[in-house]
């Protein structure tokens, strides 16, 4: 019986040090690459803003939690330093959970100037088709709401891959449409 209990003792003593050192070791890397990933974040962000709403002059990240939670934005400004429109990064759902979506919207409030796929966990070849330029380019210049063809919409859905459109059009690109309409009346910026 004593021998089993300092089995035991001894088994747990060798995990917890096993435990102990495997978290020093993660927090360790954690904090080496903690500002390469944020830099890398940044860089993805600037890139897709540039991507929905290109020629913009200067881009000024702001505060968007009050219009659409969870969501990141950043106004564009041309050479003369008007405001051309806002980009928002959300996460949303479109077949699966994980897609993440910029889209840019017009200082009018309700047009789309672009979208772009920045991450997805979508099904490869069906809704991983989310990120291609046949199916993004639609989206430019269009007035929102959109829906798709066979709701009576402009937007053609990703063949096989109905729940990742939907999950686009509804919980991404109409969403931030509607908050950045909501922000532009809010914040008197015509």
């Amino acid at each position: 019986m004593e021998k089993e209990k300092t089995g035991i003792i001894s088994v747990a003593l060798k995990l917890f040090i096993i435990c102990f050192v495997s978290t020093l070791i993660l927090a360790f890397v954690n904090t080496l690459t903690k500002d390469i990933i944020e830099e890398n974040s940044k860089k993805v962000f600037a890139e897709g803003c540039e991507y929905v709403l290109p020629g913009a002059d200067k881009t000024e990240v702001i505060d968007f939690s009050a219009y659409l939670p969870g969501a990141e934005a950043a106004l564009s400004y041309d050479a003369q330093g008007f405001v051309m429109g806002i980009s928002i990064k959300q996460s949303i759902k479109g077949y699966n959970s994980g897609l993440v979506l910029m889209t840019g919207v017009a200082r009018d409030g309700v047009t789309v100037t672009g979208i772009k796929v920045l991450e997805h966990s979508e099904t490869p070849g069906l809704g991983a088709l989310a990120d291609s330029e046949n199916f993004t380019e639609q989206f430019r210049g269009k007035v929102a709401p959109l829906k798709t063809e066979k709701d009576g919409g402009e937007i053609v859905a990703i063949t096989g891959a109905t729940k990742t459109t939907k999950g686009i059009i509804d919980n991404g690109v109409n969403k931030a449409v509607a908050a950045a309409s909501e922000y532009f009346a809010k914040e008197w910026i015509e």
